[in-house]
C-alpha cells in the first residue's frame, strides 16, 4: 500500500464519517449510504491505488449530483 492510498484511507474515511453524521441528522439515506461506503471503502479495495482514488472521489461528488 503506497503513501497516496494511505493518505486517501485517511481523507475518504473523513469525508465518510461526515457524511454518515449528516445523514443521520437530516434524514438524508443518499448522504449516509455514500458514508458508508466510503467508510468502508479503503477495507475492500486497496491493491489498485488508481481505482481507489476513483471510487472514493465518485462516492464523494454522488451526493451532489443526487440531491433532490
Amino acid at each position: 500500500m503506497g503513501t497516496a492510498a494511505i493518505f486517501g484511507s485517511i481523507v475518504f474515511g473523513a469525508i465518510g464519517m461526515g457524511y454518515i453524521w449528516s445523514g443521520k441528522r437530516h434524514g438524508k439515506p443518499m448522504i449516509l449510504f455514500a458514508g458508508i461506503g466510503l467508510a468502508i471503502l479503503s477495507y475492500l479495495v486497496f491493491v489498485n491505488t488508481p481505482v481507489f482514488l476513483g471510487l472514493g472521489i465518485a462516492l464523494s461528488v454522488l451526493p451532489f449530483i443526487l440531491r433532490n
